[in-house]
């Protein structure tokens, strides 16, 4: 048996708070996350909800883009 973990989100690198994951309006589960800092401009987009999860945390513990 294959037992699901919930995924957390990670805040920004830049100490913001995430929104999200979003589901992007007339796709089919593609989802974004971005830092609710508007100066920061940090975001992820992508196919599959806990793919974009994953995706974020590893942009939000990295100082490059």
């Amino acid at each position: 048996m294959v037992k699901k973990v919930k995924l957390i989100v990670f805040d920004c690198r830049c100490g913001g708070e995430p929104k999200g994951p979003e589901p992007v309006p007339g796709c089919h589960d593609r989802w974004r996350i971005s830092c609710a800092v508007a100066l920061c401009e940090a975001m992820n987009t992508g196919q599959g909800k806990e793919d974009v999860i994953k995706g974020w945390n590893r942009l939000s513990s990295s100082f490059y883009r």
